[in-house]
């Protein structure tokens, strides 16, 4: 299944320019990126759960939950987790004394 909420181009809003509104809709795109990839693939995967949260990701109920407010809490939550757990949980000190 081709993911809709994985697939970007540079002509985002499609007049045939790349201008300064392409690059908010990427930006857009971006930051909302892992709240429309994981709506989609819980529409893709429970789809009558899915329908019971009234949760539109997919080919067959369109895509309405791109973009709203679940899918920006959602990618929110991740990024704000991604920026704060250290890359190397048992720190680089420690790290550099297992290597020695």
């Amino acid at each position: 299944m081709p993911f809709l909420s994985l697939q970007v181009a540079w002509d985002m809003n499609g007049d045939g320019l790349f201008t300064s509104a392409d690059v908010w809709l990427l930006e857009k795109w971006l930051l909302c990126l892992p709240g429309n990839f994981l709506l989609e693939l819980f529409a893709f995967w429970l789809p009558r759960t899915a329908a019971f949260f009234h949760v539109h990701a997919s080919g067959t109920s369109s895509y309405a939950s791109f973009y709203g407010i679940a899918a920006w809490v959602i990618s929110a939550v991740i990024w704000v987790r991604s920026a704060t757990r250290p890359i190397f949980p048992i720190g680089c000190a420690a790290l550099i004394d297992r290597l020695k």
